[in-house]
C-alpha cells in the first residue's frame, strides 16, 4: 500500500494532552508509515519526519487542476483594497489573532477584509472591522478568491501547523495573487520567486500589508509571476507523472 500525508496527523496522537491516547495510540500512524510500500508527503516537515521511519518517501506538492484556474482575473479592479483569506471553522482561530493588525490598519488605510469559510460563530469579534463573510462553496471559491488584492495565511508556529502544505497559498497563486504568510517551512518553499511576504509579529503584519497597499502595481506583477510558478509546480498537469512513475515502481517491485 501507498499512503499520502498532507497534514501532521500523527501529532494528534503522539502530542495530545490526553495521556491515555498517547499511551495507547502514539505509534498508530508511525506503524502505518513504517509498513507502507511508499509514502507521499506534501511539505518539508512531513518529509523530514516520515523519511526517518521509511526511506521510501517522496515529496509531491498539493496539486489542483490548471483547468480550474486562469492566470488573468476577470474581476473588475476593487474600489477598496481587499485583503482575503480562505479557510474553515477550525482554522479561523489563526485569523482572530490578527485582530490587532486589522485594528491598527483601520487607522492607516481603507481596506476590506473578505473571509471565505470563516467560523460565523466567531463573527461578532470582527464586527467593528470592515469584514465581508463569504460562505465557502466549491463552485464559487475561485471566483471569490480572484476578488482579493492580497491573499493571507496566518498560522501559529506549532508542530501540527509545520506539517501543513500551504494549500491556501497555492490557491492564491492560481488566482495570480501576491501572498503574505507566516514563514513556516512549506510556505517559504512555495515562495519560489522570493517576492512574496512573511510576517510574525503584529508590527510585521501591519508593515507587510501596508507595503502591498502602497505598491499595488508591483505586487500585481508578483501575482502574475506566482501564477507561472503555480503552473510549473502545483498543478495536476505538472505533477501527475510523478505519481505514475511511483505507482509503476511499486507495482514492479
Amino acid at each position: 500500500y501507498i499512503v499520502d500525508y498532507d497534514d501532521a496527523i500523527f501529532h494528534n496522537y503522539n502530542q495530545t494532552k490526553n495521556r491515555l491516547i498517547r499511551l495507547l495510540l502514539s505509534n498508530k500512524i508511525d506503524s502505518v508509515i513504517k509498513n507502507a510500500s511508499y509514502v507521499i508527503t506534501g511539505s518539508p516537515y512531513l518529509t523530514e519526519y516520515i523519511s526517518k521511519l521509511n526511506a521510501n518517501c517522496i515529496e509531491i506538492p498539493t496539486s489542483v487542476s490548471r483547468k480550474k484556474y486562469t492566470s488573468i482575473s476577470d474581476s473588475e479592479k476593487n474600489a477598496i483594497f481587499t485583503i482575503g483569506w480562505i479557510g474553515s471553522r477550525t482554522t479561523s482561530i489563526n485569523l482572530l489573532k490578527l485582530i490587532p493588525v486589522f485594528e491598527t490598519l483601520q487607522e492607516k488605510i481603507d481596506y476590506q477584509l473578505n473571509l471565505i469559510g470563516f467560523d460565523k460563530n466567531e463573527s461578532s469579534k470582527l464586527g467593528h472591522l470592515n469584514t465581508h463573510l463569504i460562505t465557502w462553496d466549491a463552485k464559487s471559491e475561485i471566483e471569490e478568491i480572484k476578488k482579493f488584492d492580497l491573499g493571507i495565511m496566518p498560522l501559529d508556529d506549532t508542530p501540527f501547523n509545520q506539517g501543513k502544505c500551504g494549500f491556501k497559498l497555492i490557491q492564491y497563486m492560481g488566482c495570480s495573487l501576491p501572498t503574505l504568510s507566516t514563514p513556516l517551512e512549506a510556505n517559504k518553499k512555495i515562495n519560489r520567486n522570493g517576492k512574496n511576504l512573511y510576517a510574525i509579529t503584529t508590527e510585521d503584519w501591519v508593515k507587510a500589508i501596508g507595503k502591498v497597499h502602497e505598491n499595488q502595481d508591483y505586487y500585481k506583477e508578483v501575482g502574475i509571476e506566482n501564477y507561472k510558478d503555480f503552473e510549473k509546480y502545483y498543478t495536476v498537469e505538472s505533477n501527475y507523472n510523478s505519481y505514475i512513475k511511483l505507482f509503476r515502481k511499486v507495482k514492479n517491485n
